[in-house]
């Protein structure tokens, strides 16, 4: 029986009635391929076995599917073409439909989550080009990447795995990182499952914010900070002006022998009789922080 022939009268055979078409696939292997469709889109490929005179039936997804498929996804079933189709609509129904139904129904589900978060990734690289000044969307393959054009090489990507989002950011500074921020908080708050994320979001901004406040108070009142530069092996003592007499901040590094002091006129070697507004000549932690770590830097 030509292959046409048996798939047509199997698939008048299969219920629902009316249900399934048949019609060539000659993409996949000339004339005698066949597949027999349903109109929610499932199909399944009628063709000649290896074996002379048996046929074989297999089971189609849609392509790419990210779902996970394994061998138990993709049943199969073979007989003697002369058995006939109701033979052949028999063993599709008991041994392909089971499985192939509830598992395609998996890889559409599958494959709109992962159509989402393709979306969030491009509203959220668009924005970010609206964040970051001369950025622009370079890359949309297995991630977004947005690159800064100007003079600080700023980049930022958007990979998935798993369905999750990792998202990097380097060399932008702490505004933009925040405007970035809520610009992911809204991407992602959109679309199938928003108000699970939306309120994982909000609790994690709210923790974020009371750790930051008890943060901020202990700052308030610390009058030395230690700091390790681990990435040009250095050591740094960050000491608050006596309250009584100034707000400024000096900065020690320390190192063999006793330590050095770094400050608007260099390095002070013997800081202890410095004058107070020369030793603490810095404004913040943070600036003698930096002005420590850029001076130690251009002597490696």
């Amino acid at each position: 029986m030509h292959t046409m022939s048996l798939a047509a009268d199997t698939a008048a055979l299969l219920l629902p009635e009316n249900a399934w078409t048949a019609t060539p696939d000659p993409a996949w292997g000339g004339d005698q391929v066949v597949r027999i469709t349903h109109s929610d889109g499932r199909s399944i490929r009628i063709q000649p076995a290896r074996r002379n005179g048996y046929i074989h039936a297999s089971v189609i997804y849609p392509h790419p599917s990210h779902f996970h498929l394994h061998a138990a996804h993709e049943p199969t079933t073979e007989m003697r073409a002369d058995r006939g189709a109701a033979a052949l609509a028999k063993a599709i129904t008991r041994k392909l439909l089971e499985v192939y139904t509830d598992t395609y129904a998996q890889v559409l589900a599958a494959n709109t989550a992962y159509a989402e978060l393709q979306q969030q990734e491009q509203r959220f690289a668009e924005r970010l080009t609206e964040i970051i000044p001369g950025a622009r969307i370079t890359s949309h393959q297995t991630a977004v990447t947005v690159k800064h054009n100007g003079p600080a090489p700023a980049t930022a990507s958007i990979q998935v795995s798993g369905g999750q989002h990792t998202v990097t950011l380097r060399w932008v500074g702490s505004a933009t990182a925040e405007a970035a921020a809520r610009a992911y908080a809204e991407t992602v708050t959109t679309g199938s499952g928003a108000a699970p994320r939306a309120e994982k979001l909000r609790a994690e901004a709210e923790q974020l914010r009371t750790e930051l406040a008890e943060a901020r108070a202990l700052a308030a009142h610390a009058s030395e900070y230690r700091v390790l530069l681990p990435d040009i092996d250095a050591a740094l003592v960050v000491r608050r002006q006596p309250r009584h007499s100034g707000d400024g901040w000096s900065v020690e590094a320390l190192g063999h022998g006793g330590g050095r002091a770094w400050t608007a006129e260099g390095w002070q070697h013997a800081f202890g009789s410095l004058r107070v507004d020369r030793l603490f000549c810095w404004p913040s932690a943070a600036a003698a922080i930096d002005e420590a770590r850029n001076a130690l830097a251009e002597h490696l």
